[in-house]
Parts: C-alpha cells; structure tokens; sequence
C-alpha cells in the first residue's frame, strides 16, 4: 500500500514511485504480538498530567494521533521508481519472507507540525 492516509484504498492521484510503500500488518499476524509488547513499554509511561482529558493508549487505540493503531513496515522510500500496480511487490514480499522480528524500537524527532 501507499503510506499516506487512505493509501490503502485505491488513490489514482497517489503514485507509489513517489511514495512511501510498505504493508500493514493484520492482527493475526505473528510479528504483532511482539510489536505489542514493545508499545506497551512505552504506553506504559503515559502519565495523567501527560495525556489530560483523553483516554489512555491501549493495544489497538492510541492517546495521540490516528485513534486506532494499525501497524505497518515500510518497504521503499519515496522515488523508488515501483510501478503502479503494487500487486506485484506484495506477491514478492510475502514469497520471499518467512517472518519478521520485532526486538528494538527507534524514536526519530523531527520538527513539529504547525508550529
């Protein structure tokens, strides 16, 4: 799929050559568990005077952000020159890897939005 919102959806105006691709990973699958394990060692530390009025991060919500937590892999960075049908790719991907693991997590900061 596209990364970008709806990009699971067909988005004729989103070229994958110049996107973010990747794929989400269902909840029946096995890396999700461990996936799980490593946000609730973050989630863990949210805090009352941290995250106020709203509820708190859960195994599929999150208390910032997009409401429900879909976990994804990005797979190509935008201009990787895919084309257009992704079917392709997914076939490739899904042949040739036999499992994912999930030890280790990153934090990037970056510049906020608006402001």
């Amino acid at each position: 799929m596209v990364l970008a919102p709806g990009g699971e959806n067909p988005r004729p105006e989103l070229e994958p050559s110049r996107r973010s691709v990747g794929i989400r990973l269902t909840k029946r699958n096995h890396a999700v568990d461990q996936i799980q394990r490593l946000r609730a060692s973050v989630y863990r530390l949210e805090t009352p005077t941290v995250i106020g009025k709203r509820k708190p991060t859960s195994a599929w919500t999150n208390c910032f952000g997009a409401r429900h937590y879909q976990p994804h892999i990005k797979l190509l960075r935008p201009g990787n020159g895919i084309e257009r049908d992704l079917t392709k790719l997914g076939e490739i991907f899904r042949s040739d890897m036999e499992w994912i693991q999930f030890d280790r997590f990153e934090v990037r900061c970056g510049p906020t939005r608006g402001g």
